[in-house]
């Protein structure tokens, strides 16, 4: 599968579904249980499966007193450790009641429990088994491989999936679905009589602020920087600016908010928001939601095949007639005969003492190692798969997960435990670890490779085991203790301000979310359509 703009695929299946199975699919501003509860019976357990950032209690509990107009008759317990048997005595006490509602949370914390689960599931339909018909089963789970076939292949699935960008949660937040969910933020805050005192109650916007930031998001955002931008998006949201008349949050085309309207205004004037939420609204640039977009676009394709069965025929063939067995063979005689058994054994040293660079020099033998032992694992891998595939040696769960990783183009991921981090696809995977090798290739030849031209520093395994050796060099060469040692950082825009008798240059480096100016040597806004740009050379210099 191709995509030639990934950050425009969602965008494109979303008018797809539109024009093909209309706009109602689009919306998911929640789940109706309601429609899920008539389908099902008291003999069909209803598994929900859930996603971050969902209370099913809550929801469970609150569709409970729509539809009973009590939640008395519903009796819930967190499955863990020791509660197996807590479990199972609530599901036979329930049957014995009227309408009676069990709901088992965290199915996937139970994995010893599933078993004696699926025998009380599968005793429902027994004969004997007479059962109230309001009686009802709840299981939650997330989706794990650990989970009983028969239960789901014998309950009703129902995906809980949380609401996705601005429009569709503020539909879930205004009960557009019937969840009722309006106006429960604003109890928090109480007004007192001292702020009717002049006609309309006063804000506090500092509170305003802290109940949010502090009360509502603070035990879940933790780092400093994401709580340094919820605070940035808490003062543009809540400040006296709000309140004008010709306020909007955004400039592209958002409608303003009006003083004074009723639910069923504000709903339609929600409805009329964009799908896409505007970079301006969520406080970002606008090449950063470009980023996003791109990211699930891969996502949905990674889902796609996923989704595929496994004993259909490759995508990805070359020739028509090619089989699957004939396209992996293809594929491991390629890498077989472009990538090497290892690199460079001999590192050659050239004039400068010994004493002055051998922690540089032990640095890059370990290195090396850790190719050699890379390569290694590669080549055994593609043997094994080859001998598996003609039928001489068993076809293991490991061989087989290295089989469909290259039908989808993927690294497997035996390689990636012994690899350094990427996220490449496997072709373009291979062409880096190629280009990897070629400059440890020419540094194991040629010592002065790291003072001529600079080292590729996003190609070794760990960059900061390099620049504490060039640090240690240093300061054997110059008598200082390395504890007192830093570096200063220079940017070289031009290749002729280079000072080859000290520190290291490093190249290779990308910048995401900006662009370096060459001319006026500063950083600027990225172009547009421009994710990440090539970084000049930088000087680390070290420096007492």
């Amino acid at each position: 599968i191709k995509i030639l703009r990934p950050e425009s695929l969602n965008n494109s299946v979303r008018k797809f579904i539109t024009e093909k199975m209309g706009n109602e699919y689009l919306q998911r501003t929640g789940v109706n249980l309601k429609d899920a509860y008539k389908e099902s019976n008291a003999r069909t357990p209803l598994i929900l499966i859930q996603s971050h950032g969902i209370d099913l209690t809550n929801i469970l509990l609150r569709f409970a007193q729509e539809l009973k107009g009590t939640t008395h008759h519903v009796t819930i317990i967190s499955l863990g450790r020791d509660q197996a048997a807590k479990a199972e005595d609530l599901i036979l006490k329930a049957l014995t009641k009227t309408q009676q509602w069990v709901f088992l949370q965290n199915c996937h914390l139970a994995a010893s429990f599933m078993p004696r689960l699926c025998t009380i599931v599968e005793s429902f339909n027994s004969p004997d088994m007479t059962i109230d018909p309001e009686f009802r089963l709840w299981l939650s789970s997330k989706s794990y491989s650990s989970f009983p076939i028969p239960i789901l292949k014998k309950g009703l699935k129902i995906a809980m999936e949380s609401p996705q960008g601005l429009k569709s949660n503020l539909l879930q937040t205004f009960g557009c679905t019937g969840s009722g969910e309006v106006t429960i933020f604003f109890k928090a805050y109480s007004y007192k009589k001292m702020d009717f005192d002049k006609g309309q109650p006063s804000i506090s916007w500092q509170a305003l602020r802290y109940l949010i930031g502090e009360v509502i998001y603070g035990g879940r955002v933790i780092d400093n920087w994401d709580k340094r931008c919820l605070k940035t998006l808490l003062y543009k949201f809540c400040n006296p600016e709000v309140l004008k008349d010709d306020f909007s949050f955004s400039s592209d085309g958002c409608q303003p908010v009006p003083g004074s309207a009723s639910i069923k205004d504000y709903i339609h004037i929600i409805q009329s928001l964009p799908d896409d939420d505007p970079p301006e609204v969520l406080g970002i640039h606008p090449e950063a939601i470009r980023s996003c977009w791109e990211t699930q676009g891969e996502e949905f394709i990674e889902n796609l095949i996923a989704m595929q069965p496994k004993t259909t025929t490759a995508n990805l063939r070359i020739r028509p007639e090619q089989s699957k067995d004939e396209l992996v063979m293809e594929i491991l005689s390629d890498l077989l005969k472009r990538l090497p058994l290892t690199v460079e054994k001999e590192v050659k040293i050239h004039e400068i003492p010994l004493t002055f660079k051998a922690v540089l020099l032990t640095f890059l033998k370990q290195e090396i190692k850790r190719f050699d032992k890379l390569l290694f694992v590669i080549h055994k891998s593609l043997k094994d798969l080859q001998l598996a595939i003609k039928g001489e040696i068993i076809l293991t769960q490991e061989l087989e997960e290295i089989l469909n990783s290259f039908l989808n183009m993927r690294v497997p991921t035996l390689w990636q435990k012994h690899a350094y981090r990427s996220c490449k696809p496997l072709s373009s995977w291979i062409d880096d670890l190629i280009q990897r090798l070629n400059f440890f290739n020419t540094w194991a030849k040629d010592d002065n490779t790291c003072a001529s031209t600079g080292v590729w520093v996003s190609s070794v395994f760990f960059s900061k085991a390099f620049l504490a050796a060039v640090l240690q060099d240093y300061g054997r060469s110059r008598g200082i203790s390395v504890d007192t040692l830093t570096f200063t950082h220079h940017v070289i825009s031009d290749t002729t301000d280079k000072d080859e008798n000290t520190g290291v240059y490093i190249f290779g480096l990308f910048i995401e979310g900006a662009r370096w100016n060459r001319e006026q040597k500063i950083l600027e806004d990225s172009l547009p359509l421009e994710m990440c740009c090539d970084f000049p050379d930088i000087h680390f210099l070290p420096t007492k």
